[in-house]
Order: structure tokens, then sequence, then C-alpha cells
């Protein structure tokens, strides 16, 4: 089964995502930050095939997580996530090392 790798530094949302996926076709795995994610690829690189991370987090930020994961296995689908308003710099920092990213709202923006 295809691994799906899902990095935040908040453990409610790494929660909320494992419920919400449970039911498709992924084994759902958390890390909470940077270097747990990519230990967790280094050790699982042939069943790894997608990998979500948060942009704003203590330590490697989500582009430079991502930028990693992707010179260790370019195959790997990565995808950052942002609640931040950043994203003329997240796009050309993405645009560089990257797929693309979403959005993500979770209330009002500050």
């Amino acid at each position: 089964m295809d691994k799906l790798l899902f990095i935040d530094d908040e453990e409610g949302i790494r929660r909320s995502v494992v419920r919400a996926l449970k039911q498709e076709p992924y084994n759902t795995h958390t890390a909470e930050n940077g270097e747990t994610g990519i230990a967790f690829v280094k050790e699982n690189i042939s069943d790894t095939t997608t990998v979500i991370s948060d942009y704003k987090m203590p330590g490697l930020d989500g582009i430079e997580t991502l930028a990693i994961i992707g010179s260790i296995n370019p195959e790997i689908t990565r995808i950052v996530l942002t609640g931040y308003l950043l994203q003329n710099k997240l796009k050309y920092q993405w645009d560089t090392k990257g797929q693309g990213y979403f959005s993500q709202h979770y209330g009002q923006h500050l």
C-alpha cells in the first residue's frame, strides 16, 4: 500500500488528517517536524509516494523539508500547505524547488 506522510508541528492537525484519510487507499503516517519526516522517507524510500507538509514549522520549514525529500527521491509527490499570506514569496521559492502549494484556511487570517 502506498504511504502518505503528513508533516505538521500541531498534533491536533496531524490527528485530524489521519482521521480524514482513514477511508482512503493510503497508509497514512505523520511526523511532527521536517527532520523526523526526512528520516521517515529515508527509511521508507521505496513505498512513500506522497508527502504533505505544513509551511511554517520550527526548524526546517515545509519548503526546505520537501526540497530535501525531493533530492532523496524526486518521484515522491510533494505538497506544501500554508495558512499564511505569503503566496508571492512561497510561489517563488516553491517554483524553484518543488511542485506546488495549497493555501489552508482554518479561520480568519491575521
